[in-house]
């Protein structure tokens, strides 16, 4: 049973196929679908990707973050926010445990979307626009077709994705989290920014459908350790008032007895100090 979602200019476009929410495309008013979709498969527009510690992904995936279920244990949210009339809506996921024990997360997306051009066409209808980034060289856009980025059409679906990805708290070091995926066809391009100050993934790849899907995270788990542990505890909308009184406390002790001290402090460097000289 289709349904459709309209907010800021943008038609949201789902299916319940057995009573299962999945999300078929995001396009402008008055624009179609891309032609030759290929039918919901059980891991085709899922609406938030999760994996927890020790589950199999029942997806041929490869190194793709596709297929990923939450556990019976896990309840997860999904949430979207538009701005008025611009085409711009804000996607994040919530994650609470309905269980007996912690649950580690190793990814969890914060937003899936899917179906941006054909299984087979959208080698030659989409390009995709990137910017490298680097000290003293920021803002460095590039374009290439997605054959050129790793994700190759082959008649089938492909294990392999394009993949970009950030480790650490400078979350522009090696790419600006953001890029833009164009349908040269359909004459849209869909624009994604990360909005996180930590380490972000995004991909664009095939689930075993040949739907083209891309998910977006923060903290993920491949390349960095300890992505995470959700506990009972419910989720935490505000603190108590004897908890935000301590949180009080501790920013005026700061302010007041230790920030003032600093300019006549003394560093003080146990292994001497560091060479900053750079030879020549």
């Amino acid at each position: 049973m289709p349904f459709q979602w309209e907010a800021g200019g943008l038609t949201f476009s789902f299916e319940l196929p057995d009573n299962r929410l999945r999300f078929r495309h995001v396009l402008p008013l008055g624009i179609a679908a891309p032609q030759g979709l290929p039918e919901l498969g059980e891991m085709s527009g899922i609406e938030t990707s999760i994996h927890c510690t020790g589950e199999d992904i029942p997806d041929h995936h490869g190194a793709k973050f596709s297929g990923a279920y939450p556990r019976v244990e896990s309840i997860y949210a999904s949430f979207g926010a538009n701005f008025g009339n611009i085409a711009i809506v804000r996607r994040s996921t919530r994650l609470s445990n309905a269980g007996t024990r912690p649950l580690g997360i190793e990814y969890v997306s914060s937003a899936m979307l899917t179906n941006f051009a054909g299984p087979e066409t959208f080698g030659d209808d989409l390009k995709l626009h990137f910017a490298h980034n680097s000290w003293r060289a920021e803002g460095q856009w590039r374009t290439m077709r997605l054959a050129d980025a790793g994700l190759v059409r082959n008649g089938n679906f492909s294990v392999s994705g394009v993949s970009f990805s950030s480790i650490g708290s400078w979350p522009s070091q090696s790419y600006l989290p953001m890029a833009m995926l164009e349908n040269t066809k359909l004459g849209v391009t869909w624009f994604w920014q990360i909005e996180h100050n930590g380490s972000w993934q995004w991909e664009i790849a095939q689930t075993a459908a040949k739907a083209l899907y891309r998910p977006r995270s923060g903290k993920l788990q491949h390349g960095e350790r300890d992505a995470g542990r959700i506990h009972q505890s419910g989720r935490i909308t505000r603190l108590r008032p004897e908890s935000m009184a301590q949180v009080k406390n501790g920013i005026a002790v700061y302010k007041e007895q230790i920030r003032r001290h600093i300019p006549e402090s003394v560093p003080f460097y146990p292994l001497g100090m560091p060479d900053l000289t750079i030879p020549s």
